[in-house]
């Protein structure tokens, strides 16, 4: 029952020890992947920058702190902009609660 809990993020609010190595792994898990997506692309002729902030400290100004870009890809040639955004989605929620994670990402 702990094992499911850690993995869905059903954890008591006390649990401060192990939520915050379960945000270490995930971060763990998401610099990997965004390495590998990188790694998958022909870098030719594009700019390739991976964990922008965006906020009114950082290059990609906001006037206030509202996240970041995971992995941004700038096509000169084409004129074109990719903002990727890669997340996790636990295997164990169910499909209603899948459906609205991806809603908010978009």
């Amino acid at each position: 029952m702990l094992t499911n809990a850690c993995l869905i993020g059903w954890l008591p609010k006390h649990a401060t020890k192990i939520r915050s190595l379960l945000g270490e792994f995930a971060d763990v898990r998401g610099f990997r992947l965004v390495s590998e997506i990188v790694s998958s692309i022909d870098p030719k002729g594009l700019i390739i920058d991976t964990e922008q902030l965006i906020g009114p400290k950082y290059q990609l100004k906001h006037h206030e702190d509202i996240g970041d870009i995971d992995l941004l890809v700038i096509d000169p040639a084409g004129r074109i902009v990719y903002s990727l955004e890669s997340t996790s989605i636990s295997p164990s929620r169910n499909v209603k609660e899948m459906i609205e994670e991806m809603a908010k990402l978009v």
